[in-house]
């Protein structure tokens, strides 16, 4: 039998002895506090196993005894931890709640960052670059961005998109400078 199982109706399974079919199988169940079930019957399923569902009502170590057509035959412990809460449920949620979405359609984005890299190795920050920066809204053709792009240092730039810029669902950026490596970057908004 496994030893963990969770607050309310988990399967218990039994495995008659020698693996005997059509017997009657039943077992009495005693709570954290001591309190004996009612005698439980168990279903046979085939080939001498047997199972009970049972409620197990609350947390702790549970004991079990069970017997084979009136004859005890084996005891088992339930170790049983208690399901997360409704209330802790609506707790988590709330928090989750109040999480940003991510970057919302139709609203203005300012100071969006994006790093470009010199393409003589792929991997130093470039610095001094005036950037060309272009847009393509949920799949038309590349456009000049309203604002440049203005440098923040060590290779990272940054620009503001309006909020016509942001008025999509899926939104292409294209950074180019000649000694530098193209940066592409697709945003997908959230309303």
């Amino acid at each position: 039998m496994a030893e963990l199982y969770t607050t309310g109706i988990n399967r218990i399974i039994y495995r008659a002895e020698a693996f005997g079919i059509g017997k009657t199988v039943t077992g009495y169940l005693w709570s954290p506090t001591n309190v004996k079930s009612d005698l439980q019957t168990f279903t046979e399923i085939e080939l001498g196993l047997y199972y009970l569902d049972f409620d197990f009502t609350s947390a702790g170590t549970w004991t079990g005894l069970f017997l084979e057509n009136d004859v005890s035959k084996a005891s088992g412990v339930f170790r049983v931890k208690e399901l997360a809460l409704e209330a802790s449920l609506t707790a988590i949620k709330a928090k989750t709640d109040l999480l940003p979405s991510g970057i919302s359609k139709n609203v203005a984005l300012n100071n969006f960052e994006f790093l470009m890299v010199l393409s003589a190795d792929h991997i130093t920050p470039a610095t001094g670059k005036t950037i060309t920066s272009q847009i393509s809204k949920d799949g038309a053709a590349f456009a000049n961005t309203e604002n440049s792009v203005s440098e923040v240092g060590s290779g990272v730039y940054k620009i503001s998109f309006t909020q016509a810029e942001m008025n999509a669902d899926v939104i292409a950026l294209k950074f180019t400078e000649t000694d530098c490596d193209q940066r592409t970057i697709t945003i997908i908004t959230s309303t």
